[in-house]
């Protein structure tokens, strides 16, 4: 079955190749038959892609000791519920993923018969140029090929990402990236057909709004990420979190322009900010594979990095040409329409916007106490309102397993003598199978959460019989996730409502 999941693998680049050569033959030669074919070709690279997932997810669930990635990025007590993240773990799982998702946006965006033929055509041939790089690299990292080293237990998933909100920190920046990818071979189309009118604005305002939703659910889940995981240290620190805020910031300028007359500087200003989108999105997945690839270092330190930079370079090169080759249809007189407006919609987003503001101004006033705490003892502090708490030790609980061994500190919290849900956190200690350490603890922090305060949980040293503990209270915490749904909800819902396609 490996065997022939490899051969799939191996495909999958191929029919993306040939699915961009069709693509372009038929554009310079208006030929319907070679279109068919790039289509026929695209799908092709999507089965494949979805294949080996499918492939993978099984390797993961029965534990496959036949299949190097299953090997690398799982263990034999692994969750069945971290199979998600494990595709996260080296790149023959996440740029799969990447291409099963940026496949699929384009397939659909093409299908049917309400979009014309040179804008199927662009967006085939832009989807497939985007797919080629992260497929061939999912083949050469040969995840369905035997295991260089065999262990009966499995290398086991890392620490960092047996985290809910790590998964969908990536599947939303992977989603965010593909619909960027349909919104600049939109573009693509238009401005080399010369047809920058209200059909083009129509169509690329909802990708643009989806692929901003996803980007921003994804930055939503990559702070909660970096909250909850004291390890990888302040949010925003690392360069590969931070590029993210540029396809985002870029997806939020797109989302809420003015509608108007076409004038050459605003049409050219659209045409870079959805071409941005794309190469923003795509360059910070480069660091973002790389990131769950080699912890915290940069993609552009692992060796894949430097050939997924090749897809944005040539989304640029492409950008300069259409711009020269289309510079008449920017300056036309159409109309170019942002959709359907709702004064609902925009007040549920400007709702979302004041939250996540007031979220991050209330984390510059986060206080923090680091305590010793034995059986029984006692620990008080204020938080940022006020209030007092006190917070008693109910000792510490230890687990032995096979692969890992687990220490868990519980407290009972009060606040003003009221008394609260028990806040636990834990420290683990991931094992090999020659009884060595396989790298440092991984820290899971509790928390509990009120409707303006929340309060963590940290293990600091867990030695000893009074293990160190960081108390942490950050005013407005639990705001951020609703201003962003928020956000998120009133960006979407206008293009729920049933809107009558513009004609030419």
């Amino acid at each position: 079955m490996n065997g022939v999941l490899r051969f799939t693998v191996a495909l999958a680049p191929l029919f993306a190749l040939w699915a961009l050569a069709a693509s372009v033959v038929a554009i310079r030669a208006a030929r319907t038959d070679f279109a068919s074919a790039a289509r026929r070709g695209l799908f092709a690279a999507f089965v494949c892609a979805f294949v080996a997932i499918a492939g993978l997810t099984a390797g993961l669930i029965s534990f496959d000791l036949s299949s190097r990635f299953v090997m690398q990025s799982s263990s034999a007590l692994m969750p069945i519920r971290y199979v998600p993240a494990a595709f996260l773990a080296a790149p023959g799982g996440a740029l799969l993923v990447l291409a099963a998702l940026v496949g699929a946006a384009g397939l659909a965006m093409t299908g049917g018969r309400r979009h014309d033929a040179l804008t199927s055509r662009w967006t085939v041939a832009c989807v497939a140029g985007a797919i080629i790089v992260p497929l061939a690299i999912a083949a050469f990292a040969a995840p369905f090929d035997l295991p260089i080293g065999v262990r009966q237990d499995g290398a086991g998933l890392s620490p960092d990402l047996q985290r809910s909100a790590t998964t969908l920190h990536a599947l939303a920046l992977m989603l965010g990236t593909a619909c960027a990818n349909v919104s600049f071979a939109l573009t693509a189309a238009a401005v080399a057909s010369r047809t920058v009118d209200e059909r083009w604005s129509a169509r690329v305002r909802v990708w643009n709004a989806l692929a901003w939703t996803a980007l921003f659910v994804g930055a939503i889940a990559g702070a909660r990420w970096y909250a909850l995981n004291p390890v990888r240290g302040a949010w925003l620190s690392d360069p590969v979190t931070a590029l993210w805020l540029l396809p985002t910031a870029t997806g939020a300028w797109l989302v809420h322009l003015d509608s108007g007359r076409a004038t050459a500087e605003r049409a050219v200003i659209r045409v870079i900010l959805i071409a941005a989108t794309f190469v923003g999105a795509t360059l910070a997945l480069t660091f973002g594979a790389g990131a769950f690839v080699t912890g915290a270092a940069s993609a552009l330190t692992h060796r894949a990095g430097w050939w997924v930079g090749a897809t944005p370079a040539a989304a640029v090169l492409l950008l300069v040409v259409l711009l020269r080759r289309g510079d008449g249809a920017l300056a036309s007189a159409s109309r170019i329409a942002d959709g359907v407006r709702s004064p609902a919609a925009a007040w549920i987003a400007h709702a979302g916007f004041v939250l996540v503001v007031a979220s991050a101004v209330g984390a510059r006033f986060t206080r923090d106490r680091t305590v010793a705490l034995g059986d029984a003892e006692i620990f008080r502090a204020r938080d940022p309102f006020g209030h007092q708490w006190s917070f008693a030790s109910q000792g510490i609980s230890t687990l032995q397993r096979e692969n890992y061994a687990s220490l868990t500190v519980s407290l009972m919290p009060k606040r003003d003598d009221q008394q609260l849900a028990m806040l636990s956190a834990e420290a683990r200690s991931y094992t090999l199978a020659s009884g060595d350490d396989a790298g440092p603890p991984a820290f899971i922090t509790g928390h509990v959460a009120g409707p303006f305060l929340e309060t963590r949980l940290t293990v600091v040293e867990p030695e000893g019989k009074r293990p160190t503990l960081r108390i942490t209270f950050v005013p407005l915490a639990p705001w951020l996730a609703v201003g962003g749904w928020l956000l998120a909800i009133g960006t979407v819902a206008p293009l729920l409502r049933r809107r009558r396609e513009p004609t030419s």
